[in-house]
């Protein structure tokens, strides 16, 4: 597994992963990004579905996901927006923070319509 705050393209190797018969899997970044927290250690015995870790998108991928998420986003999105709105996920220009506040009060905006 790689270390917490790893720099991967997309499709990048971030763990292997041993199943049941002793076949070796490799999991793959499905965007580039950034490593933010390992959940699983070396070692771990693994159920379907465990987290192994949390990929934080680079800046590319995080601005055209606000993007979307301004004409699309709902409620439940208003989380992890915030995040980005509040500065708190790292390696974030200043652009991304703006276009996550706009993108949250465009979100709040529709709600409060239905």
């Amino acid at each position: 597994m790689l270390p917490v705050h790893s720099s991967v393209t997309r499709e990048a190797m971030v763990a292997r992963v041993r199943d049941e018969r002793g076949t070796v899997q490799e999991v793959r970044a499905p965007v580039a990004g950034r490593i933010e927290r390992v959940s699983a250690t070396d070692g771990t015995n693994l159920t379907p579905g465990t987290e192994l870790l949390v990929l934080a998108p680079d800046g590319k991928n995080a601005w055209e996901a606000l993007r979307a998420l301004y004409v699309v986003g709902e409620a439940e999105d208003l989380p992890e927006i915030e995040r980005y709105a509040r500065g708190e996920v790292a390696g974030m220009w200043d652009e991304i923070k703006k276009q996550a506040a706009l993108t949250a009060e465009a979100i709040k905006s529709r709600a409060g319509r239905k």
